[in-house]
């Protein structure tokens, strides 16, 4: 018997309302009453463990795959996921980007020209001493960060569309959502996983939902379009990567599959990096996975389903491969086959159920990490500290922050770029805060 081993990341994601149940045997019509009954794909018939050893006593019948009703789930459960994302509709609306703005975490004020942090996290994680995991998703525009993302949060048996990221068009310059949204991924009350989508660099000034916003702005004549666009999109560039440098757990950095940008990746790479590291004093190396996304038949061939093995491979010729051990901790490399790939139906929801296992993975590893370091926050501590960075990158996006000083000071001494910062607390630790941790 087959073990089918690759769907098996599907498990976890599963929603009790889909899954099978083997009520009775096709054979014998009796309730078997045991997960130890199988599925034969070669007679497309599910039998309980008497009728299999009968069906299948000859030499020949006894080659038929067969799988457990187990896995037989976990399978059924990975096609309808792919089903559903095959059959979605890249067509935008505007009450579409305006129903997607609940998920909306961060975005830059136009009157106030500031970062300001929605309630969604605390919507999502309402218990106030949980300690969130963040993944975030960034990379270039119109590669399919939010079409990946969805497919994760399905995944993970996340079922209402309302509650998955927008997905726009192929091709299209403009960035579906603008700024930074926040979905929930897997759940439970101590370490929720939450997944951050960022606005791509390099697109549109004008993303889709900044372009709703506009249209509000100069209705009101209570800002100057144009200065707001520029003004918020050097923010996109810079600060927006700063921050989601210093609090991500694990980074997702996704490119398209086209076997080129495969191979001219290391500098978008390395260029990110230090964009989002600069002036992050005391700061952990977050993990890396990089994703070719919609990876063609030639280039998806190569590749190991050891994540680890295939970036080795990848980075083997390249001398530059070792800096970027000075960003990032563990690099990954995975590739996502085109939905379009010949026999993709099997090997989509394959390496994105192996995506999402090395998701988990790595989160708990840097969990770990962070807890030693004493960096593990709670959901109330991350919001405190996010909103000081926020708050500071608005003024200064060039400003260094050191996250371990921040978490002994009530207010921030904001340092430009050449100049070492000094944080005080006038009258020590502040009570309580290290009771928190």
């Amino acid at each position: 018997m087959s073990n089918n081993s690759e769907a098996a990341g599907f498990q976890h994601g599963t929603s009790s309302s889909s899954r099978m149940k083997l009520e009775k045997c096709d054979e014998c019509e009796e309730d078997p009453h045991s997960d130890a009954a199988v599925f034969c794909g070669k007679c497309e018939l599910q039998l309980c463990t008497l009728c299999d050893a009968d069906k299948h006593k000859g030499r020949k019948t006894s080659l038929h795959y067969r799988i457990s009703i187990v896995e037989r789930r976990v399978e059924l459960e990975a096609m309808k996921i792919y089903n559903r994302m095959l059959s979605n509709s890249p067509s935008l609306r505007h009450g579409q980007v305006d129903a997607d703005l609940k998920n909306k975490f961060c975005y830059f004020c136009p009157n106030e020209r500031r970062i300001i942090f929605m309630p969604r996290l605390a919507e999502l994680v309402q218990d106030p001493k949980a300690r969130p995991s963040l993944v975030s998703l960034i990379g270039p525009t119109g590669v399919g960060k939010s079409f990946l993302l969805k497919y994760l949060l399905l995944v993970d048996g996340v079922e209402r569309d309302m509650d998955m990221p927008l997905i726009g068009a192929a091709g299209d310059p403009q960035s579906t959502s603008a700024d930074i949204h926040i979905y929930a991924g897997r759940q439970d009350s101590a370490h929720p996983l939450l997944y951050l989508d960022s606005e791509g660099r390099g697109g549109s000034k004008k993303p889709h939902g900044v372009s709703s916003l506009l249209e509000a702005i100069m209705r009101a004549k209570s800002a100057d379009g144009g200065s707001y666009v520029d003004v918020r999109y050097e923010h996109v560039q810079t600060s927006y990567p700063r921050m989601l440098y210093i609090f991500s757990d694990v980074l997702c950095f996704v490119f398209s599959g086209n076997w080129r940008e495969k191979l001219n990746i290391l500098g978008p790479l390395l260029e990110w990096g230090k964009t989002a590291s600069f002036g992050a004093d005391n700061q952990h190396r977050p993990q890396l996975i990089i994703i070719f996304n919609k990876t063609d038949k030639e280039t998806f061939h190569d590749d190991f389903d050891n994540f680890k093995k295939t970036f080795e491979k990848w980075i083997a010729d390249d001398e530059q491969g070792d800096e970027l051990l000075l960003y990032y901790s563990n690099p990954l490399a995975v590739s996502v086959p085109h939905m379009d790939f010949d026999g993709a139906d099997k090997k989509v929801p394959s390496r994105v159920a192996k995506l999402r296992e090395a998701i988990m993975e790595s989160t708990q590893r840097i969990r770990t990490e962070r807890s030693e370091g004493k960096l593990l926050f709670t959901r109330c501590q991350l919001e405190l500290y996010m909103r000081k960075v926020a708050g500071i990158f608005s003024k200064y996006p060039t400003a260094v922050f050191d996250i371990y000083k921040a978490m002994f000071t009530d207010s921030l001494v904001v340092g430009l770029t050449g100049y070492n910062v000094e944080l005080r607390w006038e009258g020590g630790i502040p009570p309580g805060l290290l009771d928190e941790r």
